[in-house]
């Protein structure tokens, strides 16, 4: 490659044999992985949007039955009205004697029951906020997960743009490859194995595998950043000294 500034257009990607997990387990996780993470969350926040308008809908009922809640309050601890009621009630219940007919005073009582039920704490919002936390569980999840694979390809692809890399442009490549692995390191600390979503069934060895390298790599870019620091541009010469440490891996 003779002209620097356009290596990166010069490099020949069929070369490269070397990659972690191999070139089948790398086109997997590129073509497959990701892709299926992608429409997996895609789906959980339609999922969610689904769940926040349900809460949002019942807050809005919430809130109107509290207002009605205080116009039953107001009537029913109302000792005149209360009296009214019962001599209705009474009265009605002579004219219809023998009839099962529904009375005010019933009405009250279930009236106020409902609208209390509605304000303050029926299953219905608390089934949604449980399905609520338990889609946001599954998007931290699998964003992490993702993140996790997309840091995977990018420290493949900036690790082979190192070993084509001009010696002049090595250090500002190996940058981004150490920003790659502290990626998967910090993503990887974020997923929760045990309650990985059911579409990412199938990935979870390979997931551990792609972390535990991550983290092992982690380490050697301190090393290398250690070398670097003490012999400064000599540590790229001829990239034997990070071959060395690269094969630890």
């Amino acid at each position: 490659m003779q002209n620097d500034e356009n290596w990166e257009s010069e490099i020949d990607w069929s070369k490269r044999t070397s990659v972690v997990g191999g070139p089948v387990f790398y086109e997997f996780i590129k073509t497959q992985a990701l892709p299926t993470l992608d429409e997996g969350i895609q789906a959980l926040e339609a999922a969610k949007a689904v769940c926040e308008d349900k809460m949002r809908r019942w807050g809005a009922i919430a809130e109107r039955a509290g207002k009605l809640a205080e116009c039953f309050a107001s009537l029913t601890e109302c000792d005149d009205f209360m009296t009214m009621i019962r001599d209705f009630d009474e009265k009605t219940t002579e004219m219809f004697k023998g009839e099962a007919i529904p009375t005010l005073g019933g009405w009250l009582r279930l009236g106020k029951r409902f609208t209390d039920a509605m304000r303050d704490g029926s299953s219905v919002p608390t089934k949604y906020t449980s399905e609520l936390a338990g889609i946001n569980r599954d998007i931290a999840n699998a964003t992490a997960v993702r993140d996790v694979f997309r840091a995977y390809i990018s420290a493949s692809d900036d690790d082979y743009r190192l070993r084509c890399a001009p010696e002049r442009c090595r250090m500002r490549v190996f940058r981004d490859f150490s920003k790659d692995v502290g990626d998967i390191a910090e993503a990887g600390a974020r997923v929760n194995f045990v309650t990985m979503p059911d579409f990412l069934n199938g990935v979870g060895e390979a997931l551990k595998v792609i972390i535990e390298v991550g983290n092992r790599m982690q380490g050697i870019c301190r090393r290398a950043k250690k070398d670097i620091k003490r012999h400064g541009s000599a540590f790229w010469s001829k990239l034997d000294a990070w071959n060395a440490m690269r094969r630890a891996v």
